[in-house]
C-alpha cells in the first residue's frame, strides 16, 4: 500500500468495506497509518524467523541442490543473514539463476552464489547510500601494537559469533536491548 498515492488507498478500503469480508493483508511494511483512521484494522507483527528456524527454511529451499553446501555453510548462511523465508526463497532462486548464467552446462549453485543472493535481498536500497568494497588486506597486514590488535579481533569475534550467543544459546530472547556491537576509535590516522 502505497501512501503516495491516497486516490488507491481510499478505493482498496471502500472496496473491503462495501464487501463486508474479513480480510488479511500481509506486508513486509508496515499500513500507513491513515488506514487506522479508515478502517477498522487490526495489527499483528509476526517477528522474523530465529536462527534455527532460518537454518531449516535454508536446508530446505535448497533441498538436493546443497552439493557443496554442508552443514556449517547452513550454520554461515543461517547466522550472516538474518532474512525471512521470502528473502531466502527469493536468494535461493538468484543463486540458481546465477549458476545458470555462468555456466549453463553445470548449474551447480555455490556458497557465493548464495552470498550475492543474500546481498541482494538484504540490502536492495544500500547501493543508494554506501558501495560495497573487497577488502584486500588481511589481518597480518595490519601494523597495530599488541593490545589493540587483540581488541579489534575481539569486535570481529563477536560479529562471528552473534548468532551462536544470541541465537542458540538464546540471549536474544532475554534481551530488550543492547544486541548490537558498538565501537568507538580514537587517535590520530595512520
Amino acid at each position: 500500500m502505497d501512501e503516495e498515492n491516497p486516490a488507491l488507498l481510499l478505493e482498496f478500503i471502500r472496496q473491503i468495506q462495501e464487501m463486508g469480508w474479513i480480510t488479511i493483508i500481509c506486508s513486509e511494511n508496515p499500513l500507513p497509518s491513515r488506514v487506522f483512521d479508515l478502517a477498522e484494522v487490526y495489527s499483528i507483527k509476526i517477528p522474523a524467523p530465529n536462527y534455527s528456524l532460518r537454518r531449516g527454511l535454508w536446508k530446505s529451499y535448497l533441498g538436493d541442490e546443497m552439493g557443496e553446501i554442508e552443514s556449517r555453510k547452513l550454520d554461515y548462511l543461517a547466522s550472516r543473514f538474518e532474512l525471512t523465508g521470502r528473502q531466502i526463497a527469493r536468494a535461493v532462486l538468484f543463486a540458481r539463476q546465477s549458476a545458470v548464467v555462468r555456466n549453463p552446462a553445470n548449474s551447480q549453485i555455490t556458497l557465493n552464489d548464495i552470498t550475492h543472493g543474500c546481498r541482494v535481498q538484504s540490502q536492495p536500497k544500500l547501493t543508494n547510500l554506501a558501495r560495497q568494497i573487497d577488502p584486500k588486506y588481511s589481518w597480518a597486514e595490519l601494523v597495530l601494537p599488541r593490545d589493540q590488535m587483540q581488541q579489534l579481533q575481539e569486535l570481529a569475534n563477536q560479529v562471528k559469533y552473534k548468532q551462536t550467543v544470541m541465537g542458540k544459546w538464546g540471549f536474544a530472547s532475554k534481551l530488550s536491548l543492547g544486541r548490537g556491537l558498538n565501537a568507538l576509535f580514537a587517535g590520530p590516522s595512520g
